[in-house]
């Protein structure tokens, strides 16, 4: 008979007896082991040394002997416990309230302190993040399929759970008072979205109370309320019947299994079912995302001219663009002339992983190149390492050493207080100095300097060369900045010339395929580094070259908006509802206003395209 290895808290115990329950009665046929940690033994859970979670050794050796002697077919837990009912149930010293979205009957308390929707659920976040931790261990002990226990919402009537709470709860809910209700239901339903969400990105199945357990404002019935934390018996069974449902699911999938594999995959790993089949602008190859980014999360952008894509529907969506080198407003009207807020810092286009080391390096003291500047025919000076981010050069040596001091100290800040750092991946191709092996972004000689064969050697990076340098800049990244998390991308766009002595087209896709390998590579063997598939919304068949403008290389912003569309979706903490589109109403407008804004909106998309700054352009300058 299969074994189900269930453990969590005291929320376990209502599906525990609900389940013996249908032992009784003959339904329920699988072996039942359970692990309750709410005893005194087991606490604390866990310490944190400052780096991480570390849980008590109780636990931790509990489940993996019963793993070891149990071998469990499935999985159950309830980690979650009561804390959503701990901050709903008892005020806060300092009263609050929030409004959810998703609940507008629910409003705010008169009287007490607002506090934004965001920052709450970052709160439970945090909170709930050592409790998962927990599951993500076994994960790796065990590979049986696993299922969640939501926590039951709780009951209206405030009365009666003041007659039926814990003694010590009771207390401090009479010395504090409830906060209102609606307060109450707010919270667990925080808490068990947030439980969804993350059981989603593990893999694990989310077992959601029964509807019938509710009343029609959401919460618990009193038929199905125990003690003002638990469910009743009957809830029990009800949640019991639930899982064994989703058991038999899986039992239908592990039969489909004995026939051959491929019948139990889900739809996105078919060809036909999640691209051929699908209108182009539903495409979705992203699956689930790595990690959450909040709306205050700092999001820092370096890489190729498609980062800039990235950085612009990031501000219009309402999230905190990191830009850490800005104009003086005494000049802010020719920040774009002057290449600032093109990215979060004036580094210009990082198109490979080695020019993204070197500039790191060069930040920090620990990189001087010998080729520190060149001088122009004019007189005025250029950054061999930014050629084109001063338009007409710098006017002297000495303004040119002061801007690059201001800009290692603006990548500096940068890194020490990023939260999220997206790095798209441009090109494989590139020239050294032969002198010390610094990358420049151009050849010399193409935007300043003079090509030297003897000084300057091409370079066309390979897989494990790329994966080794992305591997060394999170390592450098996170030696400042430990919390530091990374979204990889692979730019579509191809190149525009090749020293290689094939078809651009044969090289663009060499580059794009190491690039692409390695980033999977470093994905995959870094905690929070995602790859995040922009390459292949733009490049896929299923949009029959649409995404790509007249020219094949220019991204359209048709192209753009269904990257970013994916991005937030599965990124964002909360549901934006996709890109936002400033400047664009709906509603009672006439169809005459509605043709005017389309028609500005297709004319500033076109001006945003056209206004990506690409170095590698001046390779192939259109002359007319």
């Amino acid at each position: 008979m299969p074994t189900i290895l269930a453990f969590g808290n005291s929320h376990l115990w209502p599906f525990v007896r609900g389940y013996r329950s249908l032992q009784e009665k003959g339904e329920a046929p699988f072996t039942l082991r359970v692990l309750d940690f709410s005893g005194e033994e087991f606490h604390p859970h866990f310490r944190h040394d400052g780096t991480q979670a570390i849980f008590n050794p109780l636990i931790v050796e509990g489940i993996q002997a019963a793993i070891a002697e149990a071998a469990p077919d499935y999985i159950v837990t309830s980690v979650l416990g009561s804390d959503h009912w701990r901050s709903g149930m008892i005020n806060n010293a300092r009263p609050y309230d929030f409004l959810v979205p998703a609940l507008p009957e629910h409003g705010a308390t008169p009287g007490v302190e607002l506090i934004p929707y965001d920052l709450i659920n970052q709160r439970i976040r945090a909170d709930m993040f050592w409790q998962f931790d927990l599951v993500r261990m076994v994960q790796t002990w065990c590979a049986a399929p696993m299922f969640h226990v939501e926590a039951p919402p709780p009951v209206e009537n405030e009365a009666l759970m003041l007659r039926s709470v814990y003694a010590h709860f009771k207390d401090a809910m009479e010395e504090f008072g409830c906060p209102d209700v609606s307060h109450r239901l707010k919270q667990w339903w925080c808490w068990s979205r947030n439980a969804r969400e993350i059981c989603a990105e593990l893999g694990i199945r989310f077992i959601e109370g029964p509807p019938e357990t509710r009343d029609a404002k959401g919460f618990l019935n009193e038929a199905h309320y125990l003690d003002g934390v638990h469910g009743s018996d009957a809830y029990g069974e009800l949640i019991a019947r639930e899982l064994v449902k989703a058991i038999g699911y899986e039992g239908d999938r592990k039969a489909r299994m004995t026939q051959h594999p491929y019948l139990a995959l889900p739809d996105h790993q078919f060809w036909r079912k999640s691209i051929a089949s699908v209108p182009p602008s539903e495409v979705d190859p992203v699956v689930r995302a790595r990690f959450k980014i909040a709306k205050t999360d700092r999001v820092a952008t370096a890489g190729s001219c498609f980062a800039q894509h990235i950085a612009r529907h990031l501000t219009r969506a309402g999230f905190n663009y990191f830009v850490t080198e800005t104009a003086h407003p005494m000049v802010a009207h020719l920040a774009d002339d002057y290449n600032y807020g093109v990215f979060s810092a004036r580094y210009g286009n990082l198109y490979t992983s080695r020019q993204l080391v070197q500039t790191l390096k060069r930040a920090y003291g620990l990189f001087t190149p010998a080729d520190n500047a060149w001088r122009a025919a004019d007189g005025r000076f250029i950054d061999p390492y930014r050629p084109q981010i001063q338009p007409s050069g710098f006017a002297s040596l000495a303004e040119l050493t002061e801007d690059r001091r201001m800009h290692f100290a603006a990548i500096r800040k940068l890194i020490e207080e990023l939260d999220v750092f997206v790095f798209t991946l441009g090109l494989t191709e590139t020239w050294v100095s032969r002198v010390d092996g610094a990358v420049y972004p151009l050849c010399p000689g193409v935007s300043g300097g003079v090509f030297d064969e003897g000084r300057h050697g091409f370079v066309n990076l390979s897989v494990g060369e790329v994966a080794a340098d992305m591997t060394e800049a999170i390592a450098l990244i996170r030696s400042r900045n430990p919390r530091a998390r990374f979204v990889l991308t692979v730019s579509p766009v191809p190149l525009i010339a090749t020293m290689e002595d094939r078809s651009v087209l044969a090289s663009t896709t060499y580059s794009k395929s190491v690039l692409r390998v390695a980033a999977e590579m470093v994905s995959q063997t870094h905690e929070d580094v995602a790859y995040f598939p922009s390459y292949e919304v733009i490049t896929g068949a299923f949009s029959r070259g649409a995404y790509f403008a007249g020219n094949l290389r220019d991204v359209t912003e048709e192209g753009v908006s269904h990257v970013m569309r994916l991005f937030m979706k599965h990124y964002a903490a909360e549901d934006n509802g996709g890109v936002a589109e400033t400047g664009v109403e709906t509603g009672a407008e006439t169809e005459q206003r509605a043709r005017l804004l389309r028609a500005e909106r297709l004319e500033r998309d076109l001006k945003e395209v056209a206004a990506v700054i690409c170095d590698e352009v001046a390779l192939d300058p259109v002359r007319v």
